[in-house]
């Protein structure tokens, strides 16, 4: 899926993943990124990789390429050999801005996995898994600016297959899906919502929904039952 058609499926892309690995779906790419609306963390990342100080196993330094535009600005940076892209994958950095044509400072840090490094990452992405851990993981930088863009380095457990429960309920693998994948995500949200500059009141009103939403279903389900009972 290109970067369109996955914002498409932004509220599905999840299940979808989960669904088709269930069913012995191999994941052959998988492409990981990190945004920031800032033109200078690619500058500091040309730094830091003019000066060798980036920690990797998977990708030769010596190997990587860079691109300049016309007034001699980094545009992309690719970390790795280009001509192994479609085995080993590739780690660039860019002015996403630029390629996009929009006037705006965004850069883009973009890690590009493949064949079973890609599908070991699927795996951990839906057992809620940092994008940037997994990111740290292949490529590293030992500075301040980079652990607070990427998040703490910790170690990456071995992933576990995705076995299909024939015996699990509609409801149970609902929650199952919501405890993996919803409860990291929201409890994020409500902690930059409560700990921001400007705190919008997203959470409570995200509980008024959640409660709007309890009451329409219990009352169908009051109906359903009472139903059931006088026949």
């Amino acid at each position: 899926m290109s970067g369109k058609t996955c914002r498409f499926y932004r509220s599905t892309l999840d299940a979808m993943l989960e669904d088709e690995m269930r069913n012995g779906a191999k994941v052959s790419r998988l492409d990981l990124c990190v945004n920031v609306d800032s033109a200078d963390h690619l500058n500091m990342f040309d730094r830091a990789l003019t000066e060798g100080i980036i920690e990797t196993k998977r990708f030769d330094l010596e190997e990587s390429i860079k691109i300049l535009d016309r007034q001699n600005n980094v545009e992309t940076l690719y970390v790795g050999n280009l001509k192994h892209r479609a085995k080993k994958g590739i780690f660039r950095a860019y002015d996403k801005a630029k390629e996009q044509g929009l006037q705006i400072e965004w850069s883009r840090f973009e890690l590009e996995t493949r064949g079973q490094v890609a599908n070991n990452n699927a795996k951990r992405y839906l057992q809620g898994v940092d994008i940037g851990n997994m990111i740290n993981n292949t490529l590293n930088i030992p500075q301040s600016w980079w652990s607070d863009l990427m998040g703490a380095k910790s170690t990456l457990e071995q992933t576990e297959m995705i076995v299909e429960d024939t015996n699990m309920s509609p409801e149970e693998s609902r929650w199952i899906w919501l405890m993996k994948q919803v409860a990291p995500a929201l409890g994020k949200a409500i902690a930059h919502d409560q700990y921001s500059e400007h705190n919008g009141g997203n959470f409570e009103r995200f509980q008024q929904m959640v409660q709007k939403h309890y009451e329409i279903e219990r009352a169908q389900i009051i109906q359903q039952m009472m139903r059931n009972q006088g026949e």
